[in-house]
């Protein structure tokens, strides 16, 4: 029996992992000169650049987190690092705890008091039976009241999903991916008492050496010799019982490329999934390194960028703090996420831009950096339209119908973090080797 896997990134050599270790024969066809997907990195002068932002390990799941530190059982103690998580938001020149529902302490005490007499107000307008909206820009001031929604969450969204309107965007992804502090939480934050959202990433993991991308190297090892790269899909399509890929033939296809990808390049595909696979839309992120002095290296882990004025970042991460390895010795990094929808146009005078406004704004002094490098990453985001929920469940349908399998984070646009997309191709791994073996 045989596999094709579309896109070595984490979930496809996750899933080819645990085939090979149940018997099936595997072959994954990689379109870049080396694997791991978002989860690539690179080094320049000595300074890791994650091509796809800060990742960082962490789950919920003792499950996920075995087969991380798994990896690296043949490894010295410390193969991977420890790190206690400290982010924030910049909003008026203070860092403020995230969430910022968590760290109302740290603002001005007109604008804490509006904060929580608005979160109040909104917690007893759900009680009385307030309707939950149907959009995330609506959703945002039910949820949190207006002057929360005012100070952070909408201009935050505006920037990281690149729209004006936030009520082009749907709800159904918000549980698990935006904060929802207790209002006990709030009162006591408000009081000047710490309190903690998101308790499950307080503490997290990082690879010592090789940045993110030590995770799917490892996981690519044991795949020594099934990994073709700088191989593009041309074609897919179902050939009696069997399927075609490239004019190669296999048993079965597990296909983590994106759907709409996926859809140009299947002969034979029905119209309606096709429409609905190629509505799905992303957004891509270009992350921008910045070698700076380790001096400079503030002791947070990463930091919103809320403001317009900070420029078009909506995020940085203090990469240089997650492994000591990270940036040469006396000096730092850097990392700045720039979200975009389409192509971004980057020259000498964006990347200049940039740099002066992280720089005006006190995250590090710019006559000091010594590096700078960036790299772009199409797919990154998924677009959470008002119809997504619908053109996602009938593009799965339709692929599977097919016989494909869909799988991660655009495979299947589910907005999963790592830890889930090992989960999810584990669970997938299993089911289709049981099918093969009962077809043997």
């Amino acid at each position: 029996m045989s596999v094709a896997i579309l896109g070595a990134g984490v979930s496809g050599l996750v899933a080819a992992r645990r085939l090979r270790e149940r018997g099936i024969e595997v072959e994954l066809l990689e379109g870049d000169d080396h694997p791991g997907g978002l989860c690539r990195s690179d080094t320049v002068d000595g300074h890791v650049l994650d091509r796809a932002g800060g990742h960082i390990v962490f789950s919920k799941s003792e499950k996920a987190m075995r087969y991380y530190h798994e990896l690296f059982a043949d490894e010295p103690e410390g193969a991977m690092v420890k790190n206690e998580r400290h982010t924030r938001i910049l909003l008026g020149g203070r860092f403020v705890p995230y969430p910022f529902e968590n760290g109302l302490a740290a603002l001005p005490v007109e604008l804490r008091a509006r904060c929580l007499e608005g979160l109040v107000r909104a917690t007893l307008a759900r009680a009385a039976g307030a309707r939950k909206p149907a959009s995330f820009g609506d959703w945002i001031g039910w949820r949190v009241g207006e002057a929360i929604s005012d100070a952070f969450m909408t201009p935050y969204n505006r920037k990281i999903w690149k729209l004006d309107d936030l009520n082009e965007m749907g709800i159904d992804w918000v549980d698990g991916r935006v904060p929802d502090a207790p209002l006990s939480d709030v009162v006591r934050s408000a009081l000047g008492q710490t309190t903690v959202g998101y308790a499950h990433q307080a503490v997290f993991w990082y690879p010592r050496r090789g940045g993110f991308q030590a995770i799917t190297d490892r996981i690519a090892r044991s795949l020594a010799g099934r990994i073709r790269l700088g191989v593009r899909v041309t074609d897919v399509a179902r050939a009696g019982g069997r399927f075609r890929v490239n004019g190669q033939s296999y048993d079965a296809v597990i296909s983590t490329i994106p759907m709409p990808a996926l859809a140009r390049v299947t002969e034979g595909l029905d119209g309606a999934t096709s429409d609905a696979a190629s509505g799905l839309r992303s957004i891509g992120v270009a992350s921008f390194l910045f070698g700076i002095a380790g001096e400079d290296v503030k002791p947070y882990s990463w930091v919103y960028l809320p403001e317009a004025d900070q420029g078009p970042a909506n995020r940085v991460t203090y990469l240089s703090n997650y492994s000591p390895e990270n940036a040469p010795s006396g000096r730092g990094s850097i990392v700045a996420e720039v979200t975009h929808r389409g192509r971004l146009d980057v020259d000498g005078a964006y990347v200049a831009s940039l740099r002066r406004a992280l720089a005006r704004h006190g995250l590090f002094r710019d006559e000091q950096v010594t590096v700078t490098a960036w790299r772009d990453n199409q797919h990154a985001y998924i677009h959470f339209a008002r119809d997504f929920v619908e053109r996602r469940r009938q593009a799965i349908a339709g692929f599977e119908s097919f016989g494909l399998l869909p799988l991660g984070r655009f495979g299947r646009f589910n907005y999963y973090n790592t830890d889930l997309c090992i989960l999810e191709a584990l669970e997938l791994a299993d089911r289709l080797a049981d099918r093969l073996a009962g077809a043997s």
